[in-house]
């Protein structure tokens, strides 16, 4: 590999185009307003009438090992390219610089006539002692945002090798030869909604930490699923899935994360039996903590559970399967600071209603820690649907009892 020329008067940190992009990718992150309902279908109407920009400029990059030439296209030609587009369906674009917690970032708002957004936000680089090598690298994430939210290319550019600091001469402007032809645009228009709709929850996967951020973006999949469904078979299903496993994973856990995945990629009678082994197997004492814990997201991931196992049934025609037979139960109740309180109930009911007393006797603040020492034998008692009522009220009492926010 070539070693690039650096130029030694700028302090910018050194970034070659792959690390420029690379930390655009890792600087970046995706926001929406709550509702996309008009700005969705009228960025998909955009999207058909733009194409590619025509490469406008030439660059000439010279290395240790000689030189070579790259040509792309410059921030005017991308703008004039894609404001009309935007502009007959009600959309525009912002891009303010503006101060966060973190420092000064580079904000690029996609705004549609409604009022409804999608914006991306990136965390520019610091100053440093040149101010060209700096306005290059904003220059660079201007074109950046543009051309990745509305899937356009670009190709190289002058800016990703400035911010680098290699020496390069600016070739005159060239004039196309042969007219460049509009690319292949999706026939589906489902699937060009599903592949724009994909990629802002695939960045909301990869800035899902903790249970808050784990349990919106479940919500965020249980809103967006039938249009994201019609992308199945696509490399952006492949990066969708991939990404809200580990996002999934990051937030809520291992299990919780397992049990949605595994849901999502069912595609025979076999694949649902396994699911509800595990369900009621090796990931039930997680899951009963969740549902002790968090009752929202855990209804959350079975809703969407549910809704692939019926996915499957309908995809086969076959009659659903009869549950799998809860094993005898038998268990013992613990209390809040571990100690065994009963012996052994070999009825579930009995037990829930046993832990449903223990619940009511101790402190709030004691509660989570009753669920965790009893967290297995309430994964089993829950497979009965009598027992699972009482327990179920105890997490309806909780979330009533929870003080609500001031006015």
């Amino acid at each position: 590999m070539n070693e690039i020329v650096r130029d030694q008067e700028a302090d910018l940190p050194r970034m070659s185009p792959v690390d420029l992009r690379s930390y655009c990718d890792h600087n970046s992150k995706m926001r929406e307003s709550t509702d996309i309902s008009k700005i969705a279908p009228a960025l998909v109407r955009a999207q058909a009438m733009m194409e590619n920009p025509a490469r406008n400029r030439s660059v000439q990059v010279r290395t240790q090992a000689g030189s070579y030439q790259f040509r792309y296209a410059t921030l005017d030609k991308i703008t004039d390219l894609v404001r009309r587009a935007l502009a007959e369906n009600g959309l525009c674009v912002l891009q303010p610089i503006i101060s966060t917690e973190r420092g000064a970032a580079l904000v690029t708002r996609l705004l549609h006539e409604s009022g409804q957004w999608m914006e991306c936000e990136i965390l520019l680089p610091p100053l440093g002692s040149n101010p060209q090598a700096f306005g290059s690298a904003v220059t660079y994430m201007r074109r950046y945002s543009i051309s990745a939210m509305l899937n356009i290319s670009a190709d190289e550019d002058d800016d990703a090798n400035r911010a680098a600091g290699n020496h390069y001469q600016d070739l005159p402007a060239r004039k196309e030869r042969n007219p460049r032809q509009p690319r292949e645009e999706a026939t589906d228009l489902g699937e060009v909604v599903g592949d724009a709709v994909a990629r802002t929850l695939v960045n909301r996967a990869r800035l899902a930490e903790g249970v808050e951020e784990g349990h919106a973006l479940l919500e965020a999949w249980l809103q967006r699923a039938t249009v994201l469904e019609k992308l199945r078979g696509t490399k952006a299903w492949d990066s969708l899935e991939r990404e809200l496993g580990a996002g999934l994973k990051r937030s809520l856990g291992v299990e919780p994360a397992a049990a949605f995945i595994t849901a999502l990629r069912a595609s025979e009678p076999q694949h649902i039996a396994a699911l509800q082994q595990h369900w009621e197997g090796k990931w039930a004492g997680t899951l009963s903590a969740m549902q002790q814990e968090a009752p929202a997201t855990y209804a959350m991931l079975r809703r969407h559970v549910a809704a692939q196992i019926a996915r499957v049934r309908a995809m086969t025609a076959e009659e659903p399967a009869p549950a799998p037979a809860a094993p005898a139960f038998r268990a013992q109740l613990k209390d809040a600071a571990g100690e065994v309180v009963s012996g052994p109930i070999t009825d579930a009911v009995a037990f829930a209603e046993a832990y449903a007393e223990a619940w009511r006797g101790v402190e709030p603040e004691m509660r989570a820690k009753l669920a965790r020492n009893n967290v297995r034998a309430l994964g089993q008692a829950a497979k009965d649907a009598t027992a699972r009522a009482v327990l179920d009220r105890l997490s309806a009492a909780e979330a009533a009892a929870e003080p609500q926010p001031a006015g």
